[in-house]
Formats: C-alpha cells, structure tokens, sequence
C-alpha cells in the first residue's frame, strides 16, 4: 500500500500522551515536516527531541454522552487524515540506510463525514512485524488496549463498556477490536522480509477513529522504545 514491504527511514512516529486531558502525537522529522504543503495551524506544534517537531492533536470530548460535539472530533480526525495523505508519496525513493531510524507503522487515514465513510489503512513494517512477533509482550498489548479504552472513555465521559482487545496475529501482524466491532486487522500475508498491510472495517463515526489511533499509537511508541531506546 504504501512501500513499508521495505524499510523505510523515519518520517514520523506516533505517540499517545495519557494525561487527564489525553492527546494523540505524530512526531516527524523536521526536514520532512518543512517540506509539507500544509496549514500548519492546523495542528499544535512544539519542538520536539533530536531534529523532530511534534504535531499535538487533543482528543475531544462529548458534549453529553447523547448528543457528542462532531464539530471539533471531525476536526481532529480530518487533520490527521490530511496528514497521512500529504505524507503517503513520501516514501517513494525512501530506502533506509543502516545508521537511520526506521519508519515502524504508516497510515492512511479515510474520512469523509458526508458519505459516513471511515477506514484505518496502513502498513507495518518488516522491523515491526519482527517485533511483534518475537518481542512484544502480553504487557505491551495490554498498555494498547488502556490507550483505546482510556479515549473511549475520556470522549463520552463514561467507564467503558465492552471488551476491548489488541492481539498479534502469526508472522508479526496485530489486530485491534472495540466492542461496536469495528476492528484493524492485518489484510495481506508476510512474505520473507516484507512488511504487512492493514485495513479496518465497521469504523462507523469519528470517535472510532480516534479511539483505534490510540492504540496503534502507543504499539509505535512501545516498539521503538525497544527497538532503539527512545519511541523519537
């Protein structure tokens, strides 16, 4: 889908900030982020670690548990969505070197509020998949499916409700389920060194959406904090 079947240098990370107010984060190299033809008050910026710049992105709130405030939720997912389209030509001619940093997941991120259309898309990368497979812990997923109810939770204002679950698959891909059965699941077979394609179905509004970011955000930062020490 997007070139991950090789590895790529970094571009940019994700991460999952959980504080009281939690927050998505895209790390992404400055040189890369400069280059981008985009409004960047679109995003909460500051200077990031090690030559990178970290997009902010405040997970929103419901208004009541009833009636949710689309508005700024549609808002958020929208700008991500513009970002991972914008980023998805960047990995033509991106091979990495020995010394550089690794890009771990890429996303595409579909939303089209009229038509009610909304898809997770993306790949892992052979490094990742390699990650998966042999290093991940039960604790590694279990610090993903927090994330995912801890948005859940934040945006309705509400304890969860359902089973949430994140559980690798054989040869190093992941699926990620919520209880209204939306689901990322790995949509291609691992070939040698390649990396693995993912899709998402039954995502139903933008809430969804953000709540299945979370987690894949926190398996990038669990994965490169040990793969290299640091998730930057």
């Amino acid at each position: 889908m997007f070139g991950l079947n090789k590895d790529c240098k970094q571009l940019y990370g994700l991460g999952f900030i959980p504080n009281s107010d939690p927050a998505l984060s895209i790390r992404v190299r400055e040189d890369f982020f400069n280059s981008l033809k985009i409004d960047k008050n679109l995003f909460q910026s500051k200077d990031g670690k090690l030559g990178y710049t970290e997009l902010i992105i405040p997970i929103p709130k419901a208004v009541t548990i009833h009636v949710p405030a689309w508005k700024p939720i549609r808002e958020a997912v929208q700008s991500i969505a513009l970002f991972t389209e914008l980023a998805r030509s960047a990995y033509m001619n991106n091979e990495a070197s020995n010394l550089e940093k690794r890009q771990l997941i890429s996303l595409y991120v579909v939303a089209n509020h009229e038509r009610g259309k909304y898809a997770i898309g993306g790949d892992y990368s052979p490094l990742l998949c390699d990650w998966l497979e042999d290093i991940a812990t039960k604790g590694d997923m279990d610090n993903i499916v927090r994330a995912m109810e801890q948005t859940y939770s934040y945006i309705w204002d509400r304890p969860r409700c359902g089973t949430f679950l994140a559980y690798p698959q054989e040869e190093g891909g992941l699926v990620l389920r919520c209880p209204s059965y939306c689901i990322v699941y790995p949509r291609s077979l691992r070939l040698k060194d390649r990396g693995i394609e993912f899709d998402s179905s039954e995502v139903m509004h933008e809430a969804e959406v953000l709540v299945l970011l979370s987690g894949l955000s926190v398996l990038c930062e669990e994965a490169g904090r040990e793969i290299y020490g640091s998730s930057f």
